[in-house]
């Protein structure tokens, strides 16, 4: 259990309208040529796919994750509607448990973008960075404080466009 590696791969094909006219075989190019063996594809057929993985490594005393989620501007999931296509996320975190047993540092960030293809105006970013310390001072007695940041922004030089939203969160328990 020292290493973990685990990932998910998804396609869909998507026709919205089956009264649209067909695309001739000899018309598809690329991996899209091979779809007319398995399914008519219509001039309002779409298709897309999305992926991820993950790799966790626990040595010792410390724990380190990554992971890489990719989801295409075409993927539609018709099992997950809430699904935000065009959007590609890295995210990092770990944590170490100091030797005494007494003291875990937990830390995060995580990157997400749009506009994989450069079709929009305007790139998203969205940004989360954070850490936490943990103290147990007795058997029963524990606390804990944790901060989170979060950015939402864009490139958007005209104000009407512009997203700029951020949040500083502060716990402890």
């Amino acid at each position: 259990r020292a290493l973990s590696v685990k990932g998910e791969v998804a396609a869909a094909l998507v026709t919205n309208d089956l009264t649209a006219p067909l695309v001739a075989d000899s018309a598809l190019t690329g991996p899209a040529s091979a779809l007319g063996d398995f399914q008519d594809v219509r001039l309002s057929t779409s298709g897309d796919f999305a992926y991820n993985v993950e790799a966790t490594a626990n040595v010792k005393r410390v724990r380190l994750r990554s992971a890489y989620e990719y989801v295409g501007p075409g993927y539609t999931s018709l099992g997950l509607a809430y699904l935000i296509g065009d959007r590609r996320a890295l995210a990092f975190d770990g944590s170490w448990q100091v030797p005494g047993d007494r003291i875990v540092l937990q830390g995060n960030l995580r990157r997400m973008g749009d506009n994989l293809l450069g079709q929009r105006t305007f790139t998203t970013a969205r940004d989360t960075y954070g850490g936490g310390v943990m103290l147990r001072l007795t058997q029963r007695l524990t606390g804990s404080v944790n901060v989170m940041n979060n950015v939402v922004s864009n490139d958007a030089v005209v104000d009407t466009f512009a997203v700029d939203v951020r949040a500083l969160a502060v716990t402890s328990s």
